[in-house]
């Protein structure tokens, strides 16, 4: 390239002129930089939140995580490490209610009891300070305020909590391993090991989550460390990891979420790439005339190459910049609409590696779709001045040169996706996919236009109209392309946005139970029935409520195998305590996967099974299948009839094992009973429910799905909020595509009216001519979409697929307004021009 002042001076002159030319440009860089760099800066502040207190959220180099009792044989492992100088620390999480002694109150809470020495990394922060050991006293416990609130108490004062009451010592200011409180269930409660067990909570079959947390000296491998306990403790059915992968379950759900949030910054600045490309296309049409008479004047190809490619580069710079600053802004306000589900302890920093980021992907992108127009400066001739009319600037590029250009810039676009990807097989779909929607949409796209080349209407008009879609020299399949490919991307982000809103929608509970009240007695279920008729009936209610008779059991053979004698008998689907249960009907959202539900009028001379399908898998029982139950002494045998799927998260009385109706005849049972409330009645209803019934333990969970609610509410603003601007970028192309023609439209016009059209003659064939390019770009754009879509969701994010007829003609009409409206704006303009003055400027 030949650098020299004038080619510098000439960079100069087009930019301060054609500057007009680049707005659109810079639009479309800027939507996908600032898309790309704003969620960039997010995932980059969380990962680097994480691991930099990785040691404080574990609490220790290594966890080991089990969620039954650890066995004899890995107690006296776990001990012997001691020996190796492996310091070692129990933690018991689990759910539990901690009630007011003073009056009838109740709260769902997280419980944790922990041993001395907890934690060993990361400070645990109370108030008022408790000193380096603030469990050392075994009826103290250390709550969150939320829980005082809630209670109506204060420190000092005193909860109950199981079979104990304790003095609230103070509130939890800062808890180093709970990252976030978005998914806590209830505020937190912390006691000592020895308090917990004076509760007496934990029996047989308990759901407890035991955290085994380890110190290592300096001189010892964590990986190494890691790999020895797998191997050792295999038999556990343990969890173990390191400080540097604490917190998975956060970890995958905010990877997951910033990879989607992502790839849609990714896909808006491909489509504004596409826009790029058009303006730089039809940019370089307009300047043919500049460029003939410099390479006249003796300009080498290579200076014109190095002007407009400089100007187009300074541009695509300047739109990165842009789109960086949009960045910046979208970066914190996602920190705010996802501040309940990111960590609390986010360390706020400035995005450098995102906005270089988001910088690189805007030039690259501008690089390569701009390289194709530019690379035919290049075998551009003079004569191509004068014949302009009938010869296109080039027939495509002549050596390998252009083609190992155009190749760096691919292969550099297609390591940038594998970055932003982070993983082959995502990289590989997403690739796939999106080329393959490009080669569908060309051949789509010149199919259809095989198709209107067959029609042949009587008026003139829509026949020229029409013929122009086929006609040489034009852009009408670059610019099918575009629409196209903006209304693909669009149509298939609104049919995975809605079925992400179904899936969460799906998922949230449905008449969820606002109260779980247990322990109800035998002869209490009639008058318990009666109180909530009456509450329903004054509500205005339907009738949701459920009360279901359970039994507690532990299993004694499998067939006619006695548990203790069976070679892996210490598993905890052998030992865990078993709450039975008789229904008439399956539960809700449970499903038959294999055998026959009862039937419901027919009272069996044998007890029938229906049992979990993960139950099933981990006893070997199936259909045909012998269980024996011991309940306070009593076996009770039953056959398993029916293996269930159950949908653990939609907050009803769900059960592993369930028996056919009648088979408890001979045992006493108690009930469980859920309800719903007025938000404005939970506290008289709970109030109510205590006084008739003392012994009765009510549970109120609103709070938890007023927390599901606000979660879900939050995720789908920010994945609508993403998907935004995909529609954004593909509408700016569409109007950029049509604008981009504007010079044809230009000379076209002048020839009809000097052929003798009227204005009303010429708006009609170009209205047409839009007309046609709106129906084939949408119909092609919104089949490809729902395909996409399709795919997308049954083989990767497993959703069901669902057609929207509203949303998709909404969007057809809206693309076919708009293809029409950007039409006759441009038409209107052009056909007031006189034909003398268009003339005398070619």
């Amino acid at each position: 390239m030949n650098l020299n002042s004038f080619t510098f001076k000439m960079v100069r002159r087009e930019i301060l002129t054609s500057w007009r030319h680049f707005v659109f440009f810079l639009f479309c860089i800027s939507l996908g930089v600032g898309s790309i760099t704003g969620v960039g800066g997010l995932s980059d502040q969380i990962e680097y939140s994480v691991m930099k207190e990785a040691k404080g959220l574990l609490g220790g180099d290594i966890e080991v995580e089990l969620n039954h009792p650890m066995s004899s044989k890995g107690l006296r492992l776990i001990n012997r490490l001691e020996g190796r100088g492996i310091k070692n620390t129990l933690v018991y999480e689990m759910i539990a209610m901690v009630g007011n002694p003073n009056n009838v109150s109740t709260q769902l809470v997280e419980l944790k009891g922990v041993k001395s020495g907890y934690p060993f990394y990361g400070t645990l922060t109370l108030d008022p300070p408790a000193g380096t050991d603030p469990f050392l006293k075994s009826d103290l416990a250390w709550v969150e305020e939320s829980l005082l609130i809630r209670l109506g108490l204060k420190t000092g004062e005193r909860i109950k909590l199981g079979e104990a009451e304790l003095t609230i010592a103070g509130v939890i200011k800062k808890e180093p391993d709970r990252i976030t409180e978005a998914f806590s269930l209830g505020p937190r409660v912390m006691i000592s090991e020895e308090t917990l067990n004076q509760t007496k909570l934990i029996q047989p079959g308990s759901r407890v989550r035991y955290r085994y947390l380890l110190k290592l000296p300096s001189r010892l491998s964590n990986r190494e460390v890691v790999s020895e306990l797998k191997t050792s403790l295999s038999d556990e059915r343990a969890t173990i990891e390191s400080f540097s992968e604490a917190q998975p379950r956060l970890r995958r759900f905010l990877n997951n979420l910033t990879i989607y949030l992502g790839f849609i910054g990714l896909i808006s600045l491909f489509i504004g790439g596409i826009g790029v490309g058009n303006s730089v296309h039809a940019y370089l049409k307009e300047k043919l005339h500049t460029m003939g008479v410099l390479k006249c004047l003796g300009a080498p190809s290579r200076t014109l190459f190095t002007i407009y490619f400089l100007q187009t580069f300074i541009m695509g710079l300047a739109g990165s910049a842009v789109g960086a600053g949009l960045g910046l802004g979208l970066h914190y306000l996602f920190q705010d609409m996802l501040k309940t589900i990111v960590p609390h302890t986010l360390a706020y920093f400035f995005p450098v590696m995102a906005i270089l980021k988001g910088m690189i992907a805007g030039i690259l992108v501008v690089l390569l779709f701009s390289l194709f127009p530019l690379l035919k400066i290049k075998h551009l001739k003079p004569n191509m001045v004068f014949r302009r009319e009938t010869q296109s600037p080039s027939t495509g590029f002549k050596n390998a040169s252009d083609w190992m250009i155009i190749g760096a810039v691919v292969s550099g676009i297609l390591l940038f996706v594998f970055w932003q990807a982070g993983s082959f097989r995502v990289w590989g779909i997403f690739t796939g996919v999106f080329i393959s929607a490009v080669i569908l949409l060309k051949f789509s796209a010149l199919v259809m236009l095989k198709g209107v080349k067959r029609l042949k209407p009587a008026s003139f008009s829509i026949r020229h109209g029409m013929a122009n879609l086929n006609r040489p020299g034009q852009f009408v399949q670059s610019v099918i392309f575009s629409i196209g490919l903006g209304m693909t991307v669009i149509s298939a982000i609104l049919v995975i946005r809605g079925g992400l809103v179904q899936q969460l929608t799906d998922n949230k509970p449905n008449h969820a139970p606002t109260f779980f009240f247990i322990d109800i007695q035998k002869n209490q279920k009639e008058p318990f029935e009666r109180l909530l008729a009456g509450k329903y009936q004054q509500w205005s209610f339907q009738d949701h409520h459920e009360m279901v008779p359970i039994v507690r059991s532990h299993l004694d053979r499998v067939g006619k195998t006695r548990v203790k004698n069976l070679k892996n008998s210490d598993a905890w689907y052998y030992q865990r305590e078993y709450v039975l249960t008789s229904q008439k009907d399956p539960p809700y959202e449970n499903k038959i996967i294999q055998g026959a539900w009862w039937d419901p009028k027919t009272d069996s001379a044998r007890n029938q099974i229906s049992i979990e399908e993960d139950v099933a898998k981990h006893l070997g029982a199936g259909i045909g299948s012998a269980l024996v139950f011991d309940i306070q002494g009593t076996l009770m045998e039953g056959t398993v009839t029916s293996i269930r799927s159950v949908n653990w998260e939609n907050l009803r009385t769900n059960f592993f094992i369930i028996f056919s109706p009648g088979s408890f005849k001979e045992i006493p049972i108690s009930y469980i009973a859920t309800s719903e409330s007025k938000t404005d009645q939970d506290l008289s209803l709970q109030h109510e429910v205590v006084a008739s019934f003392p012994n009765v333990t009510v549970i109120n969970i609103r709070h938890i799905l007023d927390t599901l609610k606000e979660i879900m509410e939050k995720i789908l603003l920010a994945v609508q909020f993403m998907g935004a601007f995909t529609v954004i970028a593909g509408l700016i192309v569409l109007a950029g595509s049509m604008a981009a023609t504007r010079y044809f439209r230009l000379k076209e016009a002048v020839i009809l009216k000097m052929l003798g059209a009227v204005r009303s003659k010429i708006l009609k064939i170009f209205v047409t001519e839009y007309t046609w390019l709106g129906v084939i770009a949408g119909v092609i754009g919104i089949v490809l979409g729902n395909l996409l879509a399709w795919i997308f969701l049954k083989y990767i994010m497993e959703i069901q697929w669902r057609f929207s007829f509203l949303s998709m003609a909404a969007l057809f009409i809206t693309t076919l307004f708009l293809t029409i409206f950007i039409s006759f704006f441009m038409t209107y303009r052009i056909i007031g021009k006189k034909p003398l003055a268009i003339l005398r400027q070619n």
